[in-house]
């Protein structure tokens, strides 16, 4: 938050106290200033290269050690149903949503990769350029101060030594006008000498006084305007650095915090799944799946042997086993019925209620998925910095992929419903006795038993598969019974089944975690923390609750973003 804040708020146009004034005479302290920031932004991008590797490391480690379970689990559904499990049902739930949150690490990798340290890098390499550029800048100017200071100096010292020689020449002459053993030609050389002196030595002066104007302009065009601007120049380089590596460090932030929201959906999810397991339901479909029907009179009184004896599991072997129930016609070989017809009338109707539970859960689950990719594509949209094109065009065909899974779960929908209301128009007209065995393969099953168990065709059984009198049904199913049929065009009176409508919770307060922006006549906008009252639970998974916000407005908002 302290970043975003920084970076919200121009300091660019800011009064500053400049470098080439206040430290004019700082240059060693500001060169390394400045390569210390630029270290400071090649080390947190280190961190961050580091940090993306991890992330794409969890995404194939998970989705991996997923993808085994998956295998694992597969064999053990081919045992036990999922539709007869909540919890193996709740599992393969967690699963799913586990996969989806490898892939959103393997997201925030690419996004860490791309917005945050490649620009990074190109930062560094950038003010990097610009650094050397004006240390440059800086040695042009030594050179020229010292070649400034060196010729002032060269003319300091040559007045110096005329001051000096022509004043020893003076007294040289003044000692020799003292002493009158001097020979009068040697005193006028003496006198001519110091002369010559003072002529050098005023020649030397003006020299002198000449450099010294010269310096004093180079040093204030030196101090007070070249240092000066080279070191402004620094301040603001540094400025721009530091500022630019702001605007990463924020993106490296929102990179996590975008998927986030969805990562907490996918764990929201996880824990809906496990909360539906319930042990009385899957204690029941156990019964259902298992039990033979038969009284316990049956066993007790059995004078058969117990080699002719079958277990439930024989008996519903033998119901369902392709290689006993259907060896006599070639309608029988395909009799298989995706009506479900092949089924008893008890376990017909039980089937189908099943398979429209699990395709009501299934649907559940894809619009679910549908709205998640949705968000995530209308974020990515919206910021394009969270990820590439590459990533959007990914996400944009996992969102074709679900649409076409849900109009094929719609079909299969309408289709068992279908298959539903026909077996139940039956049931109500008298014939709940469907012609599931409607042929003399019952007679050839018998004869095979009695076979098998070394008894006679004819012998008494305490197991004996049911006898049922074939009866015409009254109204004709939409499926053909001589073969498996393609999926029956929905008809005309009959809609597409919407999705099930939330379950209506009135009056249940909370607040709303983040903000969100409504959009249509049907969504409404709420503030982050704001006091909201839900009228409508997501219980069916859709993704969306319906509020009435603090104003009075009524409409639906993501479910992940209220408490």
């Amino acid at each position: 938050s302290v970043l975003i804040k920084y970076s919200d708020v121009s300091t660019m146009n800011e009064p500053q106290e400049e470098w080439g004034v206040e430290l004019w005479d700082c240059e060693k302290e500001i060169c390394t200033h400045c390569e210390e920031g630029s270290n400071f932004v090649a080390f947190t991008r280190d961190f961050i290269k580091e940090r993306a590797k991890l992330e794409q490391s969890y995404a194939k480690d998970l989705l991996k050690l997923v993808e085994a379970n998956r295998k694992d689990f597969k064999g053990l559904t081919q045992k036990i149903p999922k539709e007869s499990s909540t919890a193996i049902a709740a599992w393969d739930t967690i699963l799913e949503e586990t996969s989806n949150v490898s892939k959103h690490h393997e997201a925030i990798a690419e996004n860490l990769t791309k917005n945050v340290t490649e620009p990074m890098k190109i930062l560094i390499k950038s003010k990097k350029a610009e650094h050397d550029a004006h240390t440059k800048r800086l040695s042009k100017l030594h050179k020229d101060s010292d070649k400034a200071e060196s010729a002032y100096d060269s003319k300091r010292k040559a007045y110096e030594k005329a001051a000096k020689d022509h004043a020893e020449a003076v007294a040289k002459a003044e000692s020799a006008n003292r002493d009158p053993s001097v020979a009068p030609v040697k005193l006028k050389k003496l006198e001519n000498e110091a002369v010559s002196l003072s002529a050098k030595e005023d020649t030397a002066k003006a020299d002198y006084d000449l450099a010294q104007d010269s310096i004093e302009k180079f040093r204030t065009q030196y101090y007070t305007i070249d240092l000066r601007r080279v070191f402004n120049d620094m301040q603001k380089m540094e400025m721009e650095r530091e500022l630019a590596h702001a605007e990463q460090l924020i993106v490296y932030v929102k990179a996590f915090t975008s998927v986030h929201k969805v990562l907490g959906s996918c764990l929201d999810s996880t824990v809906e799944a496990a909360q539906s397991i319930k042990w009385a339901t899957d204690s029941t479909r156990f019964v259902e799946r298992t039990k033979t029907g038969n009284p316990p009179e049956m066993r007790i009184n059995a004078t058969v042997s117990a080699k002719k004896m079958l277990t439930a599991q024989q008996v519903n072997s033998k119901r369902v086993t392709k290689s006993k129930i259907f060896k006599t016609t070639s309608r029988k070989k395909d009799a298989i019925r995706e009506d479900l017809g092949h089924l008893a009338p008890h376990q017909r109707e039980r089937a189908l209620r099943e398979k429209l539970a699990e395709l009501n859960t299934n649907r559940a689950k894809e619009a679910k998925a549908q709205a998640g990719l949705s968000s995530t594509i209308e974020a990515y949209t919206k910021n394009p910095a969270m990820g590439d094109k590459k990533s959007k065009e990914k996400l944009q065909k996992e969102l074709e992929a679900t649409n076409k899974q849900l109009a094929f779960i719609d079909e299969e929908i309408l289709k068992v419903t279908l298959y539903l209301e026909a077996y139940q128009e039956t049931k109500e007209q008298g014939n709940e006795e469907e012609d599931w065995d409607d042929d003399d393969g019952g007679a050839d099953e018998e004869e095979e038993d009695a076979k098998t168990h070394g008894g006679e065709a004819d012998a008494p059984t305490e197991m004996a598969a049911p006898q049922t009198t074939a009866t015409t049904s009254a109204v004709k199913l939409p499926t053909p019974p001589s073969a498996v049929p393609s999926p029956p065009s929905p008809p005309k009176a009959v809609p597409s089944p919407p999705p099930p409508p939330p379950t209506a919770v009135p009056g249940r307060s909370t607040i709303a975690l983040y903000a969100f922006e409504g959009s249509g006549d049907t969504e409404v906008s709420v503030s982050a923390q704001e006091s909201v009252i839900v009228t409508e639970e997501d219980d069916q998974g859709s993704g969306w609750v319906r509020i009435v916000n603090s104003s009075g407005g009524e409409g639906y908002v993501p479910t992940s973003y209220i408490k």
